[in-house]
């Protein structure tokens, strides 16, 4: 009887250390993809970033020209 139980308890505790070891490699998949988007999420954030700077020059840009310019063009673009 003891035998037995011993057997199944041993089957139930390797079968729960499997499932311990597909978790564990489940878990350092997620943290592998997790420092990959913290990666994409920075050159994003940079490109962004620069993309912004960008679009501010070009705005003050089209301001000095329009400046330049007589009312009535300016108005008539708008």
């Amino acid at each position: 009887m003891h035998v037995a139980k011993n057997k199944e308890m041993s089957l139930v505790f390797a079968n729960k250390t499997q499932e311990v070891a597909k978790l564990t490699g489940l878990d350092e998949e997620v943290e592998k993809e997790q420092k990959e988007l913290q990666v994409e999420n920075t050159r994003l954030m940079d490109e962004n970033s620069r993309v912004m700077e960008e679009n501010s020059a070009l705005r003050i840009s089209v301001e000095h020209k329009e400046s330049n310019l007589p009312v009535e063009v300016v108005a008539s673009a708008k």
